[in-house]
């Protein structure tokens, strides 16, 4: 303990919080603690003021009986600059925080898409027919849908970081049992299972990118992350198809690369991915004043709320829909995206008949059709930067204004592809025009 704190502990005793706080005098110690009786409002982590509900001058708060907010002291970032705050991070820190947590999208979307290179093997030693043992990559997509709307609020609850490992470890374990599936029966609850704990990531990374960058910072960090996801479910059919077609190795190790890849995530987010949630982080800040003062006084705004896990997850499940149902823009928006990833994942599938059965591609060859659309990703991706750059050049301080100029280029650009790619499908030899 720092030797000017402990000597005011000595002398004014454990609980006097007040006398400590003006003994010791120290910014980075008092910045951030106010009494609650202070203010009708509260200062939060990103600096935004609200009402915490039942806290009126000094009215007991409903939501928190056993609190006296005349003695409770709010604990906070230390002013703008608090190194504890992760948008104050440097630059490296942030950047290699993105790319491992980018990462985990794109392993997911590996996970989800793999199994359908392997459809012809895995049908074969099942004794199922090609729909049948389609449902594997099926389910892990549905799955993807159910488990996003509950992953959001336990990362509000217990932080970003051990949702990310819990639910990347689970989802190891189902990959795992996967690949040891003696039958349809079995393989298909574990793959359900696998999507169900492998959506997180997908879902969670957004709420990590919102803790590290401020608004403007986002307009290319987001860009990243959603080509990082894309890019999984696109790799994975170059790699799991010329694993089908192996004489050397079994169709399942398209699931044993899934749990390797998951393993080298899991294990890079645990060593060298920060928590980034700050009112986890100022909950711990507030944990470590009650300790060396002994006086529980310290609290956090995230603490006095004490809203019940099961509401925040009926309220997580409920806000999709009426924001779908209420929001015009929002259901326009993703109803274009749920084009998108029909036309997109339906190629998985799709490249089969169209390159295999209609041109006579062998399995490892259809697999590397599939590099036109990383291709597009890696563009997209080397773009973000520049277009940022010359977005944030030109608005400079003035107002945030909707940037939708590219994506309804792409969406004009998509619908050509599609009705250019059917023109030119079996009459004509040229698979490389249609494939572009």
């Amino acid at each position: 303990m720092r030797k000017d704190l402990q000597e005011s502990i000595q002398l004014h005793g454990l609980n006097a919080t007040n006398d400590i706080l003006e003994d010791v005098d120290d910014a980075r110690l008092e910045k951030g603690i106010r009494p609650l009786s202070a203010t009708r409002k509260i200062v939060l982590h990103d600096g935004k003021r609200v009402t915490v509900p039942g806290v009126k001058h000094h009215n007991v708060p409903e939501t928190s009986e056993r609190f006296d907010p005349e003695s409770l002291f709010i604990v906070g970032f230390d002013g703008p600059n608090d190194q504890l705050n992760p948008k104050n991070w440097s630059t490296g820190r942030k950047w290699s925080t993105l790319g491992i947590v980018g990462t985990t999208g794109m392993l997911v979307g590996w996970a989800s898409s793999i199994d359908s290179t392997v459809i012809k093997q895995g049908q074969e030693e099942y004794g199922v027919s090609e729909i049948v043992e389609s449902l594997a990559t099926a389910l892990s997509l549905i799955a993807f849908g159910i488990g996003s709307l509950v992953a959001a609020p336990f990362s509000e609850t217990v932080g970003r970081n051990p949702v990310y490992i819990i639910t990347l470890f689970i989802l190891m374990i189902f990959t795992t049992a996967s690949g040891l599936a003696p039958n349809i029966g079995a393989q298909l609850p574990f793959r359900f299972l696998a999507g169900l704990f492998g959506c997180t990531p997908m879902t969670t990374f957004g709420g990590s990118m919102s803790d590290i960058f401020d608004p403007i910072e986002r307009t290319y960090a987001f860009p990243i992350c959603c080509t990082l996801s894309f890019l999984g479910p696109f790799l994975a059919p170059m790699v799991g198809s010329y694993i089908g077609q192996s004489t050397y190795i079994s169709w399942r190790w398209t699931e044993w690369c899934t749990m390797i890849m998951a393993g080298l995530v899991t294990s890079a987010i645990l060593f060298f991915v920060p928590e980034t949630y700050g009112p986890v982080l100022l909950g711990w800040k507030a944990k470590h004043l009650r300790e060396i003062t002994s006086d529980h006084r310290f609290k956090v705004e995230f603490e006095l709320q004490q809203t019940p896990l099961f509401t925040r997850l009926m309220h997580s499940c409920s806000r999709p829909f009426n924001l779908f149902f209420r929001e015009i823009m929002v259901a326009f928006f993703t109803i274009y995206l749920v084009v998108v990833y029909i036309v997109l994942f339906g190629f998985l599938t799709g490249y089969e008949f169209i390159f295999g059965d209609t041109y006579g591609f062998n399995q490892g060859s259809v697999g590397l059709t599939f590099i036109g659309m990383n291709a597009g990703f890696l563009i997209a991706f080397a773009l973000v930067p520049h277009i940022y750059f010359a977005y944030r050049k030109r608005m400079g301080r003035k107002p945030f204004h909707p940037r939708s100029g590219f994506g309804s280029l792409c969406t004009a650009l998509l619908g050509c592809q599609s009705l250019f790619s059917g023109w030119v499908g079996p009459a004509t030899p040229r698979f490389l025009t249609g494939h572009l």
